[in-house]
C-alpha cells in the first residue's frame, strides 16, 4: 500500500519537475527574443551619419535636416526646402530605407 502511494507521490512529482524545465525554458526563449528584438539605440548624430552615408552627401540640400527616434520602432526626419516643413517616418530596423531614400532624392532634385 505505501509503495503505491510513494510511486503516486513519485510519478507527480516527476511531472511537476518537467513543467518546470518546461516553464524555465520557455521563459528564458522569451527573454532572449525581447532583447533581440530591441531597437537599437542610436543617437540623433547616428542616425544622421547614417543618412549622410546612405545619401552620398557631404552636404545636404536642404535649409534644415534632423533624424531622429521616435520610438522603438521608428525614426522621423525632419526637414525644412524653402521655408516648407516636412516630416518622413520610417523603420528603425531598416533605416534609411529604399522609400525614405527615394523621397529624400525626390525632394532634392525639385526646385
Amino acid at each position: 500500500m505505501w509503495e503505491d502511494e510513494y510511486s503516486r507521490v513519485r510519478q507527480r512529482a516527476d511531472e511537476m519537475m518537467c513543467r518546470r524545465k518546461a516553464l524555465e525554458t520557455a521563459m528564458a526563449a522569451q527573454k532572449a527574443s525581447d532583447t533581440t528584438e530591441q531597437a537599437p539605440p542610436f543617437s540623433e548624430t547616428e542616425l544622421q551619419g547614417m543618412l549622410f552615408s546612405r545619401m552620398r552627401w557631404k552636404r545636404h540640400p536642404f535649409d534644415r535636416l534632423l533624424a531622429c527616434k521616435l520610438n522603438d520602432s521608428t525614426v522621423v526626419v525632419f526637414l525644412i526646402k524653402d521655408g516648407k516643413a516636412l516630416m518622413i517616418e520610417d523603420d528603425i530596423n531598416l533605416y534609411p530605407t529604399d522609400a525614405l531614400v527615394t523621397q529624400l532624392r525626390l525632394l532634392s532634385e525639385t526646385k
